[in-house]
């Protein structure tokens, strides 16, 4: 049986040793337990996969570094640009779970969201522009379509302005959205007096 078909049960329920769901267990042992098994394998084969995906994300990052030096960019701005889509690729889509760079576009918001928590706004600012340059270069190679660069580009521009009030207002992942809202309007709007 494979680890996708495996069926989910009850904490509390007792697996019988010749069980589908508890192979390899005793009668005794909880689902809990059968869970944590199934999640050794998983995590073994989220591993492989991940290693598998990071090594075209090596080849993508070797290209984009590439496509960048033939640009006005300096070596050190262009090897600042891949670091930062290298932690967007390698590490946030990967983390928990497995997330191509090409499919990676509709994490784009999610991602710089989470970056607002504690950066300053240049850091925010040039994780934007990494990863507008980063699609960009994964449309042109066909890699992605151009609804999808659109959609990066808006997802940016959308968010940016919250993201950067909240970099401003040093609010963290545990400040309310409701909070953050409230003061951004009341930092941007001007009342008619």
């Amino acid at each position: 049986m494979t680890e996708e078909n495996t069926p989910v049960a009850e904490p509390t329920q007792v697996i019988p040793a010749e069980s589908k769901w508890g192979e390899g267990i005793s009668s005794n042992q909880s689902v809990c337990q059968a869970a944590i098994l199934r999640s050794g394998r998983q995590d073994r084969k989220h591993k492989q996969v991940c290693a598998i995906i990071r090594g075209d994300n090596a080849k993508l990052l070797a290209g984009f570094s590439r496509w960048l030096s033939g640009t006005y960019l300096h070596r050190k701005a262009i090897r600042q640009q891949v670091q930062d889509v290298e932690v967007f690729i390698n590490t946030f889509l990967l983390s928990d779970q497995v997330i191509t760079a090409r499919r990676g576009v509709n994490w784009v918001a999610a991602f710089l969201s989470r970056k607002s928590i504690g950066a300053s706004p240049n850091s925010l600012l040039e994780h934007a522009a990494s990863l507008k340059k980063f699609y960009t270069y994964l449309n042109e190679k066909g890699k992605t379509n151009d609804e999808e660069l659109q959609a990066v580009k808006k997802a940016i521009k959308i968010g940016m302005p919250g993201w950067l009030a909240r970099v401003e207002l040093g609010l963290d992942a545990s400040e309310p959205t409701s909070t953050m809202n409230t003061r951004t309007v009341s930092l941007h709007v001007r009342w008619p007096a």
